[in-house]
């Protein structure tokens, strides 16, 4: 960790890493996550922290209190971990979920359900094709028109 004083507070940088334990929203399984990030705030006392932000760009906005003896860093570092913590976490990118019928793990082992369900079931399924729609437009990457004039 670095700490550059800026006279008006204290600029803190560095990196962190740490492992989070996340459950599989296929599965329901809980497994551990490593997240690798880096800090990069900006600490000062409750007085300065008004006319620091005026010398502050949008990206150095965001600023944290200190007492004035010691800094703190648990706080941006939870803020920071909570931000990087995928919304959808899977235990692994292939996982096959839960059977629909009597709960079992796919991934473990196949139950006699797996054949009783049909595929017209998914497919009749409004959100199984919004689900294809989305896999189909992230498979190809967004065309971008920059620097078009009219």
């Amino acid at each position: 960790i670095e700490i550059e004083n800026l006279g008006m507070g204290f600029k803190v940088k560095g990196n962190y890493r740490v492992t989070v334990e996340l459950q599989c929203r296929r599965c329901l399984i809980l497994f551990p996550y490593e997240l690798n990030s880096e800090i990069d705030e900006i600490y000062t006392t409750q007085k300065e922290r008004y006319m620091i932000k005026k010398l502050l760009t949008m990206n150095e906005l965001s600023t944290f209190n200190f007492n004035g003896e010691e800094i703190n860093i648990k706080e941006s570092i939870r803020q920071n971990i909570i931000v990087s913590i995928p919304p959808y976490p899977l235990c692994k990118i292939d996982c096959k979920g839960l059977c629909p019928i009597c709960g079992k793990n796919w991934n473990y082992d196949e139950c006699e359900h797996l054949n009783e369900i049909d595929q017209n079931e998914f497919e009749e399924n409004p959100f199984y094709k919004i689900y294809l729609n989305l896999m189909q437009k992230n498979a190809k990457p967004p065309e971008r028109n920059i620097n078009k004039k009219k």
